[in-house]
């Protein structure tokens, strides 16, 4: 009887475990490519933010970095970001291909008694070189000020 019971649960977890098992695997590997790709674009946020226009255009599909050469030149402050000290993401979500990730999120900096805020989107594609992420769209909405909180 012991032998029985012994022999059903095994069998009963070798079904299991393999279903549960490969779910888990699928959602880490996607889990992995939403993060990598993220980090890209956390790294562009870094190199506007701190006017590292070249390390940026370095991130972009060749057809976005040929329009940002052209409308963000080597200039102070092309583009307004320096004043966020912080960003989050608030959502991302995978293609049905599986070749592009879109993620939102939020800009925050505090100038003395003004806290800015501003809602970003960025657009990733798998670019052709295996495991190199590109952004393909990005969009940085007009600052919020409010008061900020004491």
């Amino acid at each position: 009887m012991r032998l029985f019971a012994l022999l059903a649960a095994s069998s009963f977890a070798a079904l299991v475990a393999p279903a549960s098992g490969f779910g888990d695997e699928k959602d880490d590997k996607k889990k992995a490519e939403v993060e990598w790709a993220k980090e890209v674009a956390v790294d562009f946020i870094k190199a506007i933010q701190t006017q590292e226009y070249i390390q940026a255009r370095r991130l972009l599909t060749p057809e976005l970095a040929k329009e940002f050469e052209k409308r963000v030149p080597d200039a102070p402050a092309p583009l307004d970001v320096g004043r966020f000290t912080s960003w989050e993401f608030d959502a991302d979500k995978v293609s049905p291909d599986k070749d592009e990730v879109a993620v939102r999120g939020r800009l925050r900096g505090k100038d003395g008694l003004i806290e800015h805020t501003s809602a970003f989107s960025i657009r990733l594609v798998k670019a052709k070189e295996p495991g190199r992420w590109r952004i393909d769209f990005f969009l940085f909405e007009r600052c919020q000020e409010v008061p900020a909180k004491k």
